[in-house]
């Protein structure tokens, strides 16, 4: 993916320039710059961007909270989306370490509701879906994203057979389980709540 940074110096060079070659020399200066910023993460863990083998070392302050992950594994067995403390009271999440480098999938994800982001367990059963696709060898490859493809001509494929054997291994970041929920309850609990509430406003429309 383009950075919002790069990719506004990409927009940049282009309004100010026509010449093809300026352009390029923008699009290289963003990628050198987008480099260099995309090997740590906010977490102040060395971000998995690097070449196999690459040794960085990380300048970036401590966390002031540890980054928390759950296994592909354990995350195929959730019967709904749990919040961080309840998960980790569970001994489901695990602190991330060195050595999962490389095995680590960030997902984004929509708030469906106001008190949990996926009451109906829409989201999640898409998320499972796709993950066990993608062990079974149903995805034949994943490329890079149509933008990385088209603005920065790069792309990146990852195969079936690649996939079929680093999946059971990695490990997922999501911010609903991975980042402390304050006030979060049981998505059981929030669905009846919002039910109540949904009937309250009928009632009192009638």
């Amino acid at each position: 993916m383009v950075t919002a940074t790069t990719w506004r110096d990409y927009v940049a060079g282009e309004r100010s320039s026509g010449s093809e070659a300026n352009q390029n020399d923008t699009v290289k200066r963003g990628l050198s710059a987008r480099s260099s910023r995309a090997k740590f993460c906010m977490c102040g863990h060395a971000a998995a961007v690097t070449l196999p083998g690459e040794r960085i070392q990380s300048s970036a302050p401590c966390p002031a909270y540890p980054m928390h992950v759950l296994s592909v594994q354990e995350l195929l067995k959730l019967p709904r989306l749990l919040p961080h403390q309840m998960l980790k009271s569970q001994g489901l999440l695990q602190e991330w370490t060195q050595d999962m480098r490389g095995r680590v999938i960030f997902v984004s994800h929509e708030w469906l509701s106001f008190r949990h982001p996926d009451p109906a367990g829409e989201q999640l059963s898409v998320l499972k879906c796709i993950l066990k696709r993608l062990m079974d060898g149903s995805i034949p490859k994943v490329e890079s994203h149509w933008i990385e493809q088209i603005g920065l001509k790069h792309t990146q494929t990852v195969t079936a057979a690649t996939w079929k054997a680093t999946l059971p291994h990695m490990f997922v970041w999501l911010d609903y389980w991975s980042v402390p929920q304050p006030g979060a309850t049981d998505p059981d609990e929030n669905a009846d709540s919002e039910t109540e509430a949904e009937e309250e406003e009928e009632e009192e429309e009638e």
